[in-house]
């Protein structure tokens, strides 16, 4: 662009219009650098996250971890399994 701006046989407007773009891109590298969240963070210009403690959040999150527990679930798993093993026998005889 810089070429195109200083060129003397380009037309007057097709220069400005160049200079013009060539500033746009400076400002969007510059936002892109020192705008950027990396940047803004390693300047500690980024607000602090929230405290993980807020009382809202924690009181959602302990009352959606709490499951009843089923005591016959181990059992019935157990029994489930032998029950595909024996069909799983079964099915391999037949095709004996």
């Amino acid at each position: 662009m810089e070429k195109l701006a200083s060129d003397p046989e380009v037309d007057g407007e097709t220069r400005r219009q160049a200079e013009c773009n060539a500033a746009e891109l400076e400002r969007a590298v510059h936002d892109v650098s020192y705008l950027a969240p990396s940047y803004l963070a390693a300047q500690k210009l980024l607000p602090r996250p929230k405290d993980k403690s807020d009382t809202k959040l924690s009181m959602t999150a302990k009352n959606t971890n709490k499951e009843e527990k089923d005591p016959s679930k181990v059992e019935r798993i157990k029994l489930a399994g032998e029950f595909r093993r024996q069909n799983i026998i079964q099915q391999q005889q037949q095709q004996q």
